[in-house]
């Protein structure tokens, strides 16, 4: 798995955000808040790279280079250039499992990502929801029953 954080997650939840790191696993950024990024001008664009970059460092002591994945999977021209030129190579999901949307059960949500079924598809998750860690826990079971298996981003896009 690789993680996605806000600034403004990394900022209020730092022990969480840490946790992930120590375990292994690489927190990237989302930018500072979940600011649709295309309504934003070439020149704040970076500001809300460059906050969620220091939040995400000050909670984890690495750096969330080289992988953004902006709130909404919301880009165009403008977010793409502010992005590399800052660093960043986007990283859009593939399925979005909806488990921070109200009503929605991780039964539910491990349907919707199981319909969308593809190899190197890119799954999105939320922390802080109630029932993410169940839905995660069916994902597996689900995908190993496919045969699938997962991956570090990093793992991915090299693959």
């Amino acid at each position: 798995a690789s993680f996605f954080s806000t600034g403004v997650f990394a900022e209020k939840n730092p022990d969480f955000v840490k946790s992930v790191t120590s375990a292994g696993f690489n927190v990237y950024n989302r930018g500072y808040d979940s600011t649709n990024l295309t309504t934003l001008t070439a020149e704040t664009i970076p500001v809300q790279l460059t906050k969620a970059a220091a939040s995400i460092e000050a909670a984890t002591g690495v750096s969330p280079l080289p992988y953004l994945r902006p709130a909404f999977n919301a880009t165009n021209a403008t977010v793409v250039k502010a992005a590399a030129d800052a660093g960043y190579c986007l990283i859009l999901g593939t399925v979005d499992a909806t488990d921070w949307q109200d009503g929605v059960t991780a039964a539910a949500a491990v349907d919707r990502v199981m319909g969308k079924l593809t190899p190197g598809m890119i799954i999105q998750l939320h922390a802080g929801y109630d029932i993410t860690a169940e839905t995660v826990t069916g994902l597996l079971s689900a995908l190993k029953a496919k045969g699938y298996s997962l991956m570090t981003l990093p793992s991915l896009i090299n693959s």
